[in-house]
């Protein structure tokens, strides 16, 4: 039902009511998306879409826990969007919503093997935003030349005194040394670009 209510008895007011119906094709590629269930298969790469007054789209991938992902949302008006990422069992685990800019970008190492979700979200009603998602999955080999090592089972041997590598959303790094009885060690970081880290020796 649509209704058009005047709301003050002392006026009169002519009006034209435009409707229109958008059905799946004339939305986007991946509609109908705007749950869990029917979520859209999602490769790697920028993928254009389009928001419909507070629509959700929802897009499945599959990764591996040595895997970490990036999520952007581009080329989109910043009209109220959140964009997030949920895990198998649809947990959020990590997301962001603006209301005056876009949201993103979102990194974050994958705790386990198996199907994550994202989701694009405009949360008002009232407006419209095309948008292009731009999905990256960092694998071992994209991260640096220590991955995986992201536990004290995958530790990677330290041969050399200065080692570049670096960190994807909350993403650890472990490495081993080898030392004789007498032997003592310093540590430190260099040329980080966060203070958001810790560095820690066991």
């Amino acid at each position: 039902y649509i209704e058009v209510e005047g709301t003050s008895g002392q006026k009169n007011t002519e009006y034209t009511l435009d409707y229109d119906k958008i059905t799946p094709p004339e939305n986007d590629p991946f509609a109908p998306n705007s749950n869990f269930t029917d979520a859209a298969p999602l490769g790697e790469g920028f993928h254009d879409a389009k928001l419909w007054g507070g629509e959700s789209d929802f897009f499945e991938i599959q990764a591996n826990t040595t895997d970490a992902i990036q999520v952007n949302l581009e080329n989109a008006q910043p009209n109220d969007l959140a964009l997030r990422v949920y895990n198998s069992d649809q947990e959020e685990i990590v997301g962001q919503s603006t209301c005056c800019s876009v949201p993103g970008p979102l990194t974050k190492k994958l705790p386990e093997t198996g199907t994550y979700y994202i989701k694009a979200a405009g949360t008002s009603t009232q407006k419209t935003t095309e948008y292009t998602l731009d999905y990256d999955k960092i694998t071992p080999t994209e991260n640096d030349p220590f991955a995986p090592n992201s536990n004290f089972s995958s530790a990677s041997l330290l041969t050399q005194r200065f080692t570049d590598a670096k960190l994807w959303g909350g993403e650890s790094d472990f490495y081993r040394v080898v030392l004789t009885a007498n032997e003592t060690i310093e540590v430190n970081l260099e040329n980080a670009q966060s203070n958001d880290l810790a560095l820690r020796v066991y």
